[in-house]
């Protein structure tokens, strides 16, 4: 006789990937309810043309203006850097990094940064981890001086990428 906990609690698991189809064809066979508390769409990145292309959009060249003139206002402050983690460089200083950023705001004042929790931040560093084995981790940093004041993480998948967190 198995004995199925009565309620059973799955926080941000995909909608459309494998675990789940086999979550919802266990609960149907099991004759089980299951209903969805919160619900949200993850924004995937999927180029449509080539970066040429792209570049002369224009779109691209408004984003690169803004970009411009908040670089030089910034440069009033201090020295500004923009840093990406490499292939071949070492990521644990930049997750670490990241999640101390995270936590220096109001995430962390709130307690929602990932590091506030021990099992999201694990598994947080143990994504990042294998995605930049796999050549999948994007991480960026802007620098001002020799402090961190923004970090970004993306991940890419299949033909498309999406920032995590930033």
């Amino acid at each position: 006789d198995r004995t199925l906990p009565r309620i059973a609690v799955f926080e941000r698991i995909g909608g459309d990937g494998p675990v789940y189809q086999a979550l919802l064809d266990f609960l149907r066979r099991e004759n089980r309810p299951s209903f969805f508390v919160d619900a949200f769409t993850r924004a995937l990145l999927r180029p449509t043309a080539d970066l040429d292309t792209f570049l002369r959009a224009p779109s691209v060249h408004k984003i690169d203006k803004e970009a411009r003139r908040q670089w030089r206002r910034l440069s009033e402050r201090g020295r500004p850097a923009f840093e990406r983690l490499g292939p071949h460089d070492d990521a644990e200083p930049w997750i670490a990094e990241f999640l101390r950023v995270e936590a220096s705001g109001w995430k962390g004042r709130a307690g929602s940064a990932l590091g506030s929790e021990v099992a999201r931040r694990e598994y947080f560093e143990a994504a990042c981890r294998q995605a930049h084995r796999r050549g999948q981790l994007h991480m960026m940093r802007l620098r001002l001086d020799d402090t961190t004041i923004a970090t970004k993480c993306t991940f890419t998948a299949g033909e498309g990428s999406f920032s995590f967190k930033i």
